[in-house]
């Protein structure tokens, strides 16, 4: 069942707009159907229009919306003549649409169906004004030289720093999400659960391999689980050494892997101090355009390049269908052979 303390981050979602009451047991049934990261995505959509009928209208909202009200919302939020302020891509005003059916059906409410023809043409109308923007500088990959410099930076460095790279290693090389793997400031998993514990590795003969099993992935359906699997190479980048790291500093089976050592205490590795973090030694190496993403398409698109085949991919990165491309960062055949040379000399180095 959701916690309070979670329930307290869709405070929109489960109000009517101007009342909220406790959900009951069968609502919390309800909400325990969708995944905490999904949640999260439609109170924002819920939000976003709630905001929109304040600063359209004196009289309070209250559900169930008309079919005016959303049409008026979409061509609000999306980008064309009527748009707000801040207008959203098309495909981010998609997926507010399928909130608001959600809070509707949520609190029993029946949504305007007789909406969808024109809401569909009004998402039509914004991708094209979508398509007349410059185009978006993609963010980067990290790859194998990224990981190199990494190291150089980190190593040596506090426990923090060691910590931090640790994760790195094993974020590239089993292609995860830093939402995963990482907690939040109030010491909750960054997806709501219990996060990655000492007791979800398991180790493959020899430490040859190991395996981590995810209770709260992103794309996790209820009472699915999933994994994320690295396997031993011989150098510094090791992502198994760096789970041996991790473990070795947990005090306990159910510590948090992901994390160090201070004061006595298990401190957990944060996005915030993960990002803050790789973004200082992204800028200090000239790339700017590495964020806590890179990793997730910085594994992919390193298997790419070394002709891995898609359906290997998929499963690296627990893709279910062809939507991994998006994650593909192309590179020439310049850059493969740069990839390979680094390869090729930290085998070396690790077996001199």
């Amino acid at each position: 069942m959701p916690s309070p303390t979670f329930l307290s981050t869709i405070r929109d979602f489960l109000s009517t707009s101007i009342t909220m009451g406790e959900p009951s047991p069968v609502d919390k049934q309800v909400l325990d159907g969708w995944t905490k990261s999904t949640l999260a995505g439609y109170n924002s959509a819920v939000r976003k229009f709630l905001f929109f009928t304040r600063e359209r209208d004196s009289v309070p909202f209250v559900l169930p919306a008309s079919a005016g009200n959303i049409q008026e919302f979409c061509a609000w939020a999306g980008r064309g003549p009527n748009s707000g302020g801040k207008p959203v891509l098309a495909t981010t005003l998609s997926k507010y649409l399928c909130g608001l059916r959600a809070w509707h059906l949520f609190h029993d409410q029946p949504y305007p169906t007789e909406a969808n023809k024109k809401t569909t043409l009004i998402l039509k109308a914004s991708a094209k004004e979508d398509a007349k923007e410059a185009a978006r500088v993609p963010k980067g990959a990290t790859m194998i030289g990224d990981l190199i410099r990494l190291a150089e930076a980190l190593t040596g460095g506090p426990a923090q720093d060691l910590a931090v790279l640790d994760m790195a290693l094993v974020a590239f090389w089993s292609c995860a999400r830093l939402l995963e793997v990482t907690y939040n400031l109030a010491g909750v998993p960054g997806n709501g659960g219990l996060g990655v514990l000492l007791r979800d590795v398991e180790w493959g003969p020899e430490n040859l391999w190991a395996c981590i099993t995810l209770r709260e992935a992103k794309t996790l359906s209820p009472g699915e689980l999933q994994y994320l699997r690295v396997s031993e190479i011989n150098d510094c980048l090791c992502p198994v050494a760096a789970l041996r790291r991790l473990a070795s500093s947990c005090l306990d089976s159910i510590a948090p892997l992901f994390g160090y050592q201070a004061q006595g205490e298990r401190v957990r590795l944060t996005r915030y101090m993960l990002t803050t973090r790789l973004g200082k030694v992204w800028q200090d190496t000239s790339r700017p355009l590495l964020s806590g993403h890179s990793f997730h398409a910085g594994g992919a698109s390193f298997l790419h390049a070394m002709k891995v085949a898609a359906a290997d991919i998929c499963t690296a990165g627990r893709w279910l269908s062809c939507c991994y491309k998006f994650y593909i960062r192309e590179c020439s055949a310049v850059e493969r052979e740069e990839t390979i040379e680094y390869l090729v000399l930290l085998d070396s180095a690790w077996c001199m």
